[in-house]
C-alpha cells in the first residue's frame, strides 16, 4: 500500500493497481463497456473519463486522481474547510452520505444563482462524470456536506 500527505504532512494510505490486496490490471473492454451501462442509467451523467480501477472519488476530490483511497478523513482534517451549501462555488467538494457515512465525494463544476448545477465525480471503477447535485447511484446516498479547500479565496 502506498503512502500520500495531506498538507499537513498526515500519512493517507491508498493503492495502485497492482499493489497486494487490490486489482492486478485495469478494467478490460468488457469492464468498460459495462460500466458504461450503469453510468448510462443517470439521465444527466456525462463520461468525461474513461472507466478505470487507476482512482476512485476521494482520489479525484482531495488527492488530484492520485490512486484509490478508501478513507478521505485526513484530508477532511487538514485541507478542507465545511461551507453553507448556500455559498458554494466552483471547485467546493461535496460529501455524499448515507445512514450517516460518507460514501463518496464529487467537486461543483458549476454555481448558478447559488444553487449547485453541475458535480464533476469519479463513479468508483466507473467513469469520471459530470452531473447533477443529486444524480448519483444510490449507494452514494445524499449530498450532505460542503467543503472549501484550505486557501480558495475566489
Amino acid at each position: 500500500m502506498a503512502v500520500f500527505k495531506t498538507s499537513q504532512g498526515k500519512s493517507v494510505a491508498h493503492f495502485h493497481i497492482g499493489d497486494p490486496d487490490y486489482y492486478d490490471g485495469d478494467l478490460n473492454a468488457d469492464g468498460i463497456a459495462r460500466a458504461r451501462a450503469i453510468v448510462a442509467d443517470f439521465a444527466s451523467a456525462v463520461e468525461i473519463d474513461v472507466p478505470t480501477r487507476r482512482f476512485n472519488c476521494h482520489a479525484f476530490a482531495y488527492a488530484i486522481s492520485h490512486g484509490w483511497f478508501n478513507q478521505a478523513k485526513p484530508f477532511i482534517d487538514d485541507d478542507v474547510t465545511e461551507v453553507a451549501f448556500a455559498d458554494a462555488r466552483r471547485g467546493d467538494i461535496v460529501s455524499y452520505r448515507k445512514n450517516g457515512r460518507l460514501k463518496h465525494s464529487g467537486v461543483v463544476e458549476r454555481v448558478t444563482d447559488g444553487v449547485i448545477t453541475k458535480v464533476m465525480s469519479k463513479w468508483g471503477a466507473l467513469a469520471t462524470v459530470t452531473h447533477d447535485l443529486e444524480d448519483v447511484h444510490p449507494a452514494f446516498g445524499k449530498p450532505e456536506i460542503l467543503r472549501r479547500p484550505n486557501g480558495e479565496t475566489t
